[in-house]
């Protein structure tokens, strides 16, 4: 389903298959008849609530053409699902463990998880 420790660049091979990928694209590449995405489960500890977090994760979002959703949880962490080209992902992750600069990330939870196949948008949940 095209889950990846880490984004591919220029051409790799991604579990024993040869793809290709446009470097700079914010897309998701095409191999062997099907798209490859990455999704990704995320749940942000620290002061993450009140500050921001999740409007900042949406532009974010947006800015990569990723698809997905954050949300606060009861117990005072952010979660997020993002899914998009692989490359974009990682980016997406990395912005997501520096946080808004009124947030006070501490920790950050990062779990590949099965793709949402037509998911459109990016949404902030309540």
């Amino acid at each position: 389903r095209g889950h990846y420790n880490t984004a591919p660049a220029g051409n790799e091979t991604l579990s024993g298959r040869s793809a290709r990928h446009v470097l700079g694209s914010n897309r998701p590449f095409f191999t062997e008849g099907r798209w490859i995405l990455r999704r990704v489960r995320i749940v942000v500890d620290g002061m993450v609530q009140g500050v921001g977090f999740r409007y900042f994760t949406r532009n974010l979002a947006r800015s990569l053409n990723l698809t997905g959703f954050v949300r606060n949880t009861r117990d005072g962490r952010v979660e997020t699902e993002a899914q998009g080209a692989p490359e974009q992902v990682g980016a997406f992750i990395n912005g997501v463990r520096t946080g808004p600069s009124r947030a006070m990330v501490s920790g950050v939870e990062v779990e590949d998880i099965p793709e949402a196949p037509g998911e459109e948008g990016f949404e902030v949940r309540f």
